[in-house]
């Protein structure tokens, strides 16, 4: 092997030596790529649920104030009903 790379013109020893270096830095570099582009579709779909949460959480808070107008309406407080029935239509949307 040594003998063929000794008879090699000098142009075509720094293409090996191009084509190793290039092959070395090939490798590393797609895994690092590859693993940057699954941090960001992971970031990208933990943003996403973020704002679903978010909506879940404006659901829970309509809930329990129904809920406790409803309380208070049962219990005999008649000056809440109004707010009760608006509250019941933003937990129906």
């Amino acid at each position: 092997m040594k003998q063929h790379i000794s008879n090699l013109k000098m142009s075509r020893k720094f293409m090996l030596i191009a084509l190793l270096g290039l092959a070395m830095v090939a490798l590393p570099a797609w895994l690092a790529i590859r693993h940057e582009l699954a941090a960001l579709h992971m970031a990208k779909a933990e943003a996403d649920g973020v704002a679903r949460a978010g909506d879940v959480l404006k659901l829970i808070q309509f809930t329990q104030q129904h809920r406790a107008l409803s309380a208070m309406v049962l219990g005999g407080a008649t000056d809440g009903a109004g707010a009760r029935e608006g509250k019941a239509r933003q937990v129906e949307l």
